[in-house]
């Protein structure tokens, strides 16, 4: 155990990778197998750490390496890289909780639990699947419901 530590602090780049690589074939396995799929939350904590992994990947990049010239290179991409998502990212950030920003919430209907997903974008749509267990809901779509023109939740309380 101490060894694959060891290994992992070594290179936290490569362990970033392989983390979202078996993730993906998790996701992949459980779509075509298993009919299920992660809740949305799930989705956003692997973001997050690929993006935390990503980021201490690059620092230990810059540390460990002894070259001056790739040092400066990596920081100007770094830098870069940093000024885009300022400029770009809170715009970017606007569109994807506008277009993908579908809120999850646990039902019962019928006598039966299920994983609602609000799609409220432009008309409210309100698909039902399966609650599997607080990491996975199925894949297909159970029941779809219509509440007409978009903008709000109607489980959050205040409709």
């Amino acid at each position: 155990m101490k060894k694959l530590l060891n290994k992992i602090r070594k290179n936290i780049l490569a362990f970033t990778f392989v983390t979202l690589l078996v993730f993906i074939l998790v996701t992949l396995l459980l779509n075509l197998v298993f009919s299920a799929t992660f809740r949305i939350w799930v989705y956003q904590v692997m973001a997050i750490l690929f993006l935390v992994g990503l980021i201490l990947g690059l620092v230990q990049i810059i540390k460990n390496n002894t070259s001056k010239i790739q040092k400066v290179v990596i920081i100007i991409v770094i830098v870069f890289i940093v000024l885009i998502l300022c400029l770009i990212g809170p715009l970017l950030a606007f569109f994807a909780a506008a277009i993908l920003g579908k809120p999850e919430h646990v039902i019962y209907k019928d006598n039966k639990k299920y994983v609602a997903e609000v799609n409220s974008f432009l008309q409210v749509n309100v698909y039902y699947y399966d609650y599997i267990n607080p990491f996975l809901r199925g894949n297909e779509i159970k029941i779809h419901e219509n509440y007409g023109k978009g903008g709000y939740d109607p489980f959050d309380g205040e409709h």
